[in-house]
Order: structure tokens, then C-alpha cells, then sequence
């Protein structure tokens, strides 16, 4: 085991190096531009979590010659080159926090209870969703998810639709769209970054709507810090940077009466934040 464990960690540095080998960047950066890889290709190489674990820096260099040098968040993340953002990345959860809501009695307690309907914008690849299904802890009445980028819509809808269910369906749609919307359902799940790429007054706007709509839970995993003032080095780009909102105070303007429990992890940004109305 402990032979095992070094190998693990012999390849996790490997891959950090080449990760920021500026080298290895130009090179796939020029590759991607003139001669990409088609993208049922590149989503085949990484489906396998070995091969996607070998050349999980190609992945991230893929994603850099796009991502930062986008100069919209909103056209980069409603685009077809966005998938090999998602693509790469589809094999990489993060197990301790899906562990850590295990540990938690409230979170589970929800989660597992199969009779409430869920809304999730900004779903990708459902990466987390899928991750807790996995360990038996996802359970609704019905799942209804949002996701801006079409082409992402279709991905989810042919590789993941059998196993979701039928009580799941996906809508193209941003979380601005969502303020107007008539949608009622008694758990918000976000997860992996959406609400950071959102205006302030639209989070607010949106939280706002949770309580006449009958939403009792909300769950965020991966954004988010306490004041506010937490940041991701790899945002800062000339479209700006993703702003990493203390959602307490905004939920506890429209409830005035919850229990929140949370983890911050050690940059300052929530590994998971759960308000309980109930």
C-alpha cells in the first residue's frame, strides 16, 4: 500500500509540474488552436479516470488557451469550445468533501429523503450530483437543472439520461433567468462554481425569490467564502474575476430563522455551505 501511495504521489507532483511547464503550455496551446483533438476523441481519453489522470495537464493546458484569454464569461461558458473545459475535468470529484456531507446529519438527512423536488443551476456534467448518487445519498421527487451552455445540455442528456431517471430533465437557462421563473422546489443545489460568474444583484435578486417558491435547503459546494473576500488566482483574466459571495447574510435577509452549516477550506472558499429551514 504505502509502494501504491508513493506512486500516487510521485504522479500528482509529476502532473503539478507539467501543469505550469510553460513549455508543455505553448505547445498544446498551439496545438488546440490550429489542430484540435474532435471532442468525442478528447471525451473518450478522458471517461477513463487512468487516462485522464495521464494526461489530466494536457487537459488543463486544453482549457487554458481558451479560458484565459475569453473575454466574456458568458460566451466562453454558453460555447462548444466549454466543453473540453467539462470534458477534462469529468472524471475528478472531490471524494472528501462528498465525504464530508456524508459526516453531516442534517445534510443527509435531505438529501436522502426521495421525496423533494431539486433545482440545480449551472449543472456541467453533474460531477457532484452524480457523486452523491454514487454513495447512495441522492435521492428526489423530481430534479430539475439548468445549464446555459446547449451543447452541454445534449451531452447530459444522451451519456446521463437513462441513469438519472426520468424525474430528471435539463433546460438551457442561466441563473439570471431563474429570478423570473415560476419554478417551485424544496432544495437549491449549486456546485463546483456557478453563482461566483453572477452579478451581485442577481444572487440577491434570486435568493430573494427561494422562500415564496418553498425552498427549505440550500446547498453550495466549492464557491463561496465567509466575508466575501476570498479569490481564485486562475480567475483573474481580462473578462474579470469570479467573485466568491458570503452567502449568509444574503440568505439570512429573506430567512429569518435558519441553521447554516458549513466547511472552509484552507483558501478561504467554502468546500461545502448548507442553509437548513426547516
Amino acid at each position: 500500500m504505502q509502494v501504491v501511495q508513493r506512486l500516487k504521489d510521485g504522479l500528482h507532483e509529476f502532473n503539478r509540474f507539467l501543469v505550469h511547464n510553460e513549455t508543455l503550455g505553448s505547445l498544446v496551446r498551439f496545438q488546440h488552436r490550429h489542430m484540435p483533438l474532435p471532442i468525442p476523441l478528447f471525451d473518450l481519453l478522458f471517461r477513463n479516470k487512468v487516462t485522464a489522470t495521464l494526461l489530466f495537464p494536457y487537459g488543463k493546458h486544453v482549457f487554458d488557451a481558451s479560458y484565459k484569454i475569453r473575454t466574456s464569461n458568458d460566451e466562453y461558458w454558453t460555447s462548444r469550445e466549454c466543453l473540453y473545459c467539462h470534458l477534462y475535468r469529468q472524471r475528478f470529484v472531490r471524494w472528501d468533501i462528498v465525504e464530508g456531507l456524508l459526516e453531516e446529519p442534517e445534510i443527509r438527512a435531505f438529501l436522502s429523503r426521495g421525496d423533494l423536488a431539486f433545482l440545480e443551476p449551472g449543472f456541467g456534467t453533474g460531477r457532484v450530483t452524480r457523486a452523491l448518487m454514487e454513495r447512495g445519498l441522492m435521492r428526489w421527487r423530481s430534479y430539475y437543472a439548468t445549464e446555459p451552455n446547449a451543447h452541454l445540455c445534449d451531452y447530459v442528456r444522451r451519456r446521463f439520461g437513462k441513469r438519472l431517471g426520468e424525474s430528471f430533465e435539463i433546460h438551457q437557462g442561466k441563473v439570471q433567468d431563474l429570478v423570473a421563473s415560476p419554478q417551485r422546489f424544496d432544495v437549491l443545489s449549486v456546485n463546483s462554481g456557478v453563482l461566483m460568474f453572477c452579478p451581485k444583484d442577481v444572487v440577491a435578486a434570486f435568493f430573494a425569490t427561494l422562500p415564496q417558491r418553498g425552498c427549505r435547503y440550500v446547498l453550495i459546494t466549492l464557491e463561496g467564502s465567509p466575508d466575501g473576500k476570498a479569490f481564485r488566482d486562475h480567475d483573474f483574466a481580462p473578462a474579470g474575476n469570479a467573485t466568491q459571495y458570503a452567502f449568509r447574510p444574503l440568505l439570512e435577509t429573506v430567512y429569518p430563522r435558519v441553521r447554516f452549516i458549513a466547511r472552509v477550506g484552507p483558501d478561504g472558499i467554502y468546500e461545502y455551505f448548507c442553509m437548513v429551514a426547516d
